[in-house]
């Protein structure tokens, strides 16, 4: 009888502090992120895509005229990151293909230079990254993943398209 006394006096205390929470503290809890698509054991959250919107405008130099431009090119976008996690999906689980810390390491110190070739003086990209809040060294352990999943898809697309044979009879 004590047991179900205790039981009931929990049950009782948990409610009561739940029920203490005002609508408005649940209102103004905010969404930071949210799941766009799930491909296999990936994700693309919503902040992904935004990154990649606003990397593809500053690229490209282009401004959505209207909401229906902008929709569409998301939704563009939204297939080629899908795309793209598929074929990661796929080169991660074909046990031939191998990317050594290596290999990583070499595409990363290309990466850096490419990006270091888009400023005029080293000192200007140091400044830049400063004011981003980010080293080198920060950087490269922020591209580190994503050159080796790059690898990865590269491997495996020459691994795919390396046994195909056409003939030049094929060709005319």
């Amino acid at each position: 009888m004590r047991v179900r006394a205790n039981r009931f006096l929990l049950w009782l205390l948990g409610w009561s502090a739940c029920s203490a929470i005002s609508p408005a503290v649940i209102q103004a809890q905010q969404v930071i992120d949210r799941i766009v698509v799930v491909v296999g054991d990936l994700i693309i959250l919503q902040s992904d895509l935004n990154f990649q919107l606003q990397l593809y405008l500053a690229q490209t130099g282009q401004k959505p005229q209207d909401p229906s431009q902008l929709k569409a090119l998301k939704n563009q976008l939204l297939d080629q990151m899908i795309n793209d996690r598929l074929i990661l999906a796929q080169a991660e689980k074909d046990t031939n293909l191998n990317v050594t810390p290596k290999e990583v390491e070499v595409a990363l110190e290309e990466h850096l230079q490419r990006i270091r070739s888009q400023f005029a003086s080293e000192e200007e990209f140091l400044q830049q990254l400063a004011q981003e809040g980010l080293s080198v060294r920060e950087l490269k352990i922020k591209y580190k993943p994503d050159e080796r999943s790059q690898l990865l898809k590269e491997k495996l697309i020459s691994h795919k398209l390396g046994k195909v044979n056409v003939s030049s009879k094929e060709v005319r």
